[in-house]
């Protein structure tokens, strides 16, 4: 990796560091001595390895990963392991800077303790939220979800479908007179096609109708298997012609296949209701810029009214 890449990499940690949950910021001195004192050897396993140590305080392997996964996305686009070193770099650079910070009692300043208890309430929040979301993420519930998903779906019909895709018309009636000739689809596909699915002949696949654009979805399913166009339809793209292999039911998508949106709807329902029910329980105050408390501003809702817009009365 040349210096450059290794110089930007370097400055990105350092921001994602400053965000990061660092838990040597939550020890008290005391807590460091002792903990210097009892991790000089790490242990011969674990599920969270000792990497490396500062004066005896112990970098973890999860440090590493939490480090990488706060990163900025442009960098998490390479695998962990071609920045290895860097980010144990950046850790140990962290600690003996924490450490050092300590031992000259910054971190008793109130501007550092506003900063740790924020981070660490917000760490906080994503521990106990995960805990109670995961209890109801039980393997019965979630397929419960799912069968009453499905059961309001209905599957429309799928259609096996090639097309060429050219850019003018006149083109697109030339390669319509040579299919009616009794020319092969898929080899003019494989000549003629300016689409991506070309090389391949054409083929799209099975799709849904809401799959495709309008026009191209309206033709190709108003088509029997074994039609091919008469006439070539027009989009965005250009113009199709398009040809229908096969016709099939749809089918719902598997348990398999919606799980992660399922969890995603439940860990959103059970992170809400939650957040609302212990606020029904919290004795939340709110203060002006002077101390004095005031009554929170609350965001109106739109509602209807008979009062006309002013350009509905001029007409």
């Amino acid at each position: 990796m040349n210096k450059i890449l290794a110089a930007v990499i370097a400055i990105a940690v350092i921001v994602a560091s400053v965000a990061l949950y660092n838990r040597d910021a939550f020890i008290e001195k005391p807590k460091v001595e002792a903990a210097a004192a009892s991790t000089a050897t790490p242990a011969a396993k674990s599920d969270d390895p000792i990497i490396a140590s500062v004066n005896g305080i112990p970098i973890y392997e999860s440090d590493v990963g939490m480090l990488y996964q706060s990163l900025p996305e442009q960098y998490k686009r390479m695998q962990i392991q071609m920045i290895y070193g860097q980010l144990v770099s950046a850790i140990i650079d962290r600690k003996i800077i924490a450490q050092a910070a300590i031992k000259d009692g910054l971190e008793k300043e109130d501007q550092v303790q506003k900063r740790i208890r924020f981070y660490l309430e917000g760490v906080l929040q994503d521990r106990y939220l995960s805990l109670k979301v995961e209890k109801e993420m039980t393997e019965e519930k979630l397929r419960k979800i799912y069968d009453e998903m499905s059961a309001k779906q209905t599957p429309g019909d799928e259609v096996h479908a090639r097309h060429i895709l050219v850019e003018k018309e006149d083109t697109a009636k030339e390669i319509i007179k040579e299919l009616e000739a009794g020319a092969d689809f898929v080899e003019l596909a494989k000549t003629k096609s300016t689409g991506p699915s070309g090389p391949r002949g054409g083929d799209l696949g099975f799709f849904e109708h809401k799959s495709m654009v309008p026009a191209f979805a309206d033709a190709a399913f108003a088509m029997k298997a074994g039609e091919s166009s008469k006439t070539a339809v027009k989009t965005e793209f250009g113009w199709h012609i398009i040809k229908v292999e096969e016709r099939r039911p749809g089918k719902n998508p598997s348990f398999e296949d919606m799980q992660v949106e399922i969890r995603t709807n439940v860990g959103q329902k059970v992170s809400k209701a939650l957040i609302e029910g212990l606020r029904k329980t919290a004795k939340i105050k709110h203060f002006d810029a002077d101390g004095k408390e005031v009554k929170p501003a609350v965001a109106t809702e739109n509602k209807p009214t008979d009062e006309k817009p002013e350009a509905e009365k001029k007409n």
